[in-house]
């Protein structure tokens, strides 16, 4: 069976577990298994459009269908998500091709920076470090921030201190998170101390995530 036949087996079980949710007792329930579907298939249409024709049109579409959550990034592309309480294997876009969807969404130019930064936060701010996608992902937020500290920490500012916390957490976890605070990030003391304070707690707290392991 093709990796593309695969997919489909999966969102067709999700989309079917789904529709039992709504007809069975537990209707009440949030069905998170069939958003992910449903996130899954558009994230791959908006993708095959974008190829085909690069607009600003097609670019603002396929941003919207990126998860706009670490949650739903998790789900989408990770491993052993929980989701309704039970642990699955691998996501529908688990080793699907996922550098090409996380390359195309850091290169889109014409969404805005300021909608580019929130959704890098709102992904960030809950994030935990995961290999493959989740680091892929990971790895492309480390370096658009720290070389661009100058517009993005002014974004960061306006959120509550628990969000700026937990995406300083989320750029320095890993294995083996960063002893201290890197020279490339240095001039955020100046930029906002308050926000150096927040990272500073965060990388802290990457630490103790590490001695008690991912």
């Amino acid at each position: 069976m093709t990796l593309d036949a695969l997919i489909m087996k999966q969102l067709l079980t999700v989309l079917i577990c789904g529709s039992l949710l709504v007809c069975g007792t537990t209707q009440t329930r949030k069905p998170e298994r069939l958003l992910v579907a449903q996130q899954v298939a558009q994230l791959k249409k908006t993708y095959q459009q974008l190829v085909d024709r690069p607009t600003a049109a097609n670019e603002r579409a396929y941003f919207e269908a990126f998860p706009p959550t670490f949650a739903m990034l998790n789900a989408m592309f990770g491993y052993g998500e929980v989701i309704e309480g039970q642990e699955y294997g691998p996501a529908p876009l688990y080793g699907y091709q996922f550098e090409f969807y996380v390359d195309t969404f850091f290169n889109l130019s014409t969404v805005g920076q300021i909608n580019f930064y929130n959704r890098l936060i709102d992904i960030g701010s809950e994030g935990k470090w995961d290999a493959d996608t989740i680091s892929h992902f990971q790895n492309w937020q480390i370096e658009i921030v720290k070389n661009n500290l100058t517009d993005f920490c002014p974004c960061l500012a306006k959120r509550e201190d628990d969000v700026i916390k937990g995406f300083w957490y989320f750029y320095f976890d890993r294995p083996h998170p960063p002893q201290t605070i890197s020279q490339a990030l240095q001039s955020v003391k100046q930029l906002d101390g308050h926000i150096y304070q927040l990272m500073e707690a965060a990388l802290k707290d990457t630490h103790k995530g590490a001695c008690q392991g991912h």
